[in-house]
């Protein structure tokens, strides 16, 4: 499912990045660049420049987030369980989902970091490709 969701935003998050990198690498005004990548909506270059690299940042690490958060919440439910007199937890407890949420964000950051790296270079006009920008 978090995969899913990933690939299925990039397609809206591609294009949006790239008027935020045009705008900081050209010093385009936000119209001007939203107006650039607009026009190049339907060319196979203009607005989804850097969509490979957005879908391996977005797509992936979606599905990394709910799979560590899911692993950290249900170990930090058995630690409390067993450290628990009674062998249960309570349902009110606010520290678990906090405590799984930040792990599975540092994790699918973690993961997504480099992704995000290779886009922001292809997107700035430095990098080629995906595997060319990597090296």
């Amino acid at each position: 499912g978090g995969c899913v969701g990933g690939v299925l935003q990039s397609f809206v998050m591609s294009p949006v990045e790239l008027v935020k990198v045009t705008q900081q690498v050209v010093g385009e005004s936000v119209t001007s660049a939203t107006s650039t990548v607009c026009r190049g909506l339907f060319s196979s270059n203009g607005a989804w420049k850097g969509l490979g690299a957005t879908l391996l940042r977005d797509g992936i690490p979606h599905g990394v987030w709910f799979a560590s958060y899911e692993y950290a919440k249900t170990g930090l439910k058995d630690y409390r369980s067993r450290a628990n007199d009674e062998g249960e937890t309570s349902d009110d407890d606010i520290a678990t989902p906090m405590l799984a949420g930040a792990f599975a964000a540092t994790t699918a950051w973690g993961v997504g970091y480099p992704a995000d790296l290779i886009k922001t270079r292809i997107q700035a006009g430095t990098g080629e490709g995906i595997l060319t920008t990597a090296q």
